[in-house]
């Protein structure tokens, strides 16, 4: 008895150390990311590794990532109703990341169809489309914001959205590009940047502003999701809304080379409209539509001009824009023009068969 007693005891020993141990270690906080495809790390070598929400804090967070790549603004609110994974995970999260609205916007303008044939872009529909999935977007941010709200009073980081269009130096291209910037632009002034929200812990980091003039540097060749230098970037602005120091070399490098070009070029070089703000002087095109977005939804576009330079994008198009520039100012107006002839026919076609 003597020598087994002295066994149990030596084994003991071992494990309630080990036990106490185990127990004193502290657990990493936790990060809920919501989102698409662009949250998911779609298209990555490694997307459960090279998504920007492990790249937030360094390594702090625990990371439970929800993105579902596909989802619209519906099916993740959808999922925030009716699926307790989320409503656990959010009710634990110490720091919370959305990206969402990017598929609302690619589906009403049928982007895998342009991209498939850009001859179906029909500029008659488009804006009405637009618009549709604008006020859908609307009413489901407002709503998931005050879902993850009630189960969390955590921080959450908002991104806005970026224009995943990079140019092929086609005028139809850069056609489309116009139109679907000031429609995200309009987008962030208007409806996400609204929820940025300092005393209640709702912060607004700006993916559009990174992303503008660097789609070439950010975003998969022949895609629209960022590869691992673009989700690296989406990383870096949720870190200093944190206020996290953490410095990606190969991020700050592409960085650097980007402002040193446009600094040296920007005296002699044409700036393309596409890199512009949108209803900015300097351009000159799409006015007429960013009024009409604006009439028809909460708040005017942003006539303010934003800094969006590190022109990848431009560095490949600024000798097309130099030749072409003028003509699609004039095609643009031009077509613009006939639109508005058009309406002003039928509303007058109308008014006479009341009138019989």
């Amino acid at each position: 008895m003597p020598l087994i007693a002295a066994l149990l005891l030596f084994v003991t020993s071992f494990i309630f150390p080990t036990n106490i141990a185990a127990e004193e270690v502290e657990t990493k906080p936790s990060l809920v990311a919501l989102g698409d495809s662009i949250t998911a790390g779609y298209n990555l070598p490694n997307s459960a590794k090279d998504a920007f929400p492990n790249f937030i804090g360094d390594g702090v967070y625990e990371v439970t990532n929800l993105a579902v790549p596909g989802w619209t603004s519906t099916d993740l609110l959808l999922a925030l109703k009716d699926d307790p994974a989320f409503a656990e995970s959010l009710q634990t999260a110490d720091l919370i990341t959305l990206n969402i609205g990017n598929n609302d916007l690619l589906h009403a303008i049928d982007f895998y169809g342009l991209m498939e044939d850009p001859s179906s872009f029909n500029p008659d529909t488009i804006e009405d489309d637009l618009l549709e999935a604008r006020r859908i977007l609307w009413q489901n941010l407002t709503e998931i914001v005050s879902i993850i709200r009630f189960y969390s009073t955590e921080p959450i980081l908002f991104y806005t959205i970026y224009n995943p269009i990079m140019s092929d130096n086609s005028f139809l291209w850069e056609l489309i590009y116009i139109i679907v910037d000031e429609v995200i632009m309009e987008v962030n002034e208007n409806i996400i940047a609204t929820h940025h929200l300092e005393e209640e812990k709702i912060h607004v980091v700006d993916a559009y502003s990174m992303f503008s003039g660097m789609q070439n540097d950010f975003i998969i060749v022949g895609d629209i999701h960022p590869n691992q230098l673009g989700q690296k970037a989406l990383a870096s602005i949720a870190n200093d809304a944190i206020g996290a120091e953490v410095v990606f070399g190969d991020l700050e490098e592409v960085l650097e080379q980007e402002d040193t070009a446009e600094s040296v070029s920007v005296d002699i070089e044409v700036v393309p409209p596409a890199r512009e703000s949108l209803g900015s002087e300097s351009t000159g095109v799409g006015e007429g539509f960013a009024e009409e977005v604006a009439s028809l939804g909460e708040g005017e576009v942003a006539a303010q001009q934003q800094v969006v330079g590190r022109g990848g994008t431009g560095q490949q198009i600024r000798s097309y824009f130099l030749y072409g520039g003028i003509a699609v100012v004039f095609f643009f107006a031009l077509w613009l023009s006939f639109r508005f002839i058009r309406r002003r026919k039928g509303k007058k076609l109308v008014g006479e068969d009341v009138v019989k």
